[in-house]
């Protein structure tokens, strides 16, 4: 065992066979910005996003951010700032969206502009839906929300079965 592995095993957090949640995000928010075979690399790192190497070792990182809570993923403040202490926080996915550009797009609905997030949040839809059927396949917001969710055989027999 390398002293780094021996390192990265010693707090906890990479126990083989079981790397906690804060790990892993630590983990792929370093990978997204430095390492150029990472599929997330373009949208980080290659556009200059930096991970702060005061968090190269996973216990800073542990110490700074503490324990990831379940709902939630590691998001920047500032969006074209750094992972970086002070810029990082842990939030769920209606606030990330918030602070995405694309997460900020306005819709109509029922005669008011609203949030995209906003108007899932209302309806109970998820927002990914919402999003494939109003941005890429050009629907209104009301027939987005109005037209049931098309559910594949496999996917109603499934809920059957745990109805049962």
């Amino acid at each position: 065992m390398s002293d780094q592995q021996h390192h990265n095993f010693r707090h906890g957090g990479a126990r083989p066979g079981h790397r906690t949640l804060t790990y892993r995000s630590w983990e792929a928010a370093k990978s997204r910005c430095r390492n150029q075979h990472d599929p997330s690399y373009p949208k980080y790192g290659g556009r200059g996003i930096q991970f702060s190497h005061e968090w190269d070792e996973f216990p800073s990182f542990q110490r700074d951010m503490g324990e990831r809570p379940a709902t939630t993923s590691l998001d920047r403040i500032d969006g074209s700032g750094n992972y970086e202490p002070g810029n990082c926080r842990w939030a769920d996915d209606s606030t990330q969206q918030r602070n995405r550009p694309l997460g900020n797009r306005v819709v109509r609905y029922q005669g008011q502009n609203i949030l995209l997030i906003e108007l899932a949040e209302r309806t109970g839809l998820r927002y990914g839906l919402l999003h494939d059927r109003i941005v890429r396949s050009g629907w209104t917001a009301e027939r987005a929300v109005e037209t049931p969710i098309r559910r594949w055989p496999s996917q109603t027999a499934a809920i059957a079965a745990e109805r049962d």
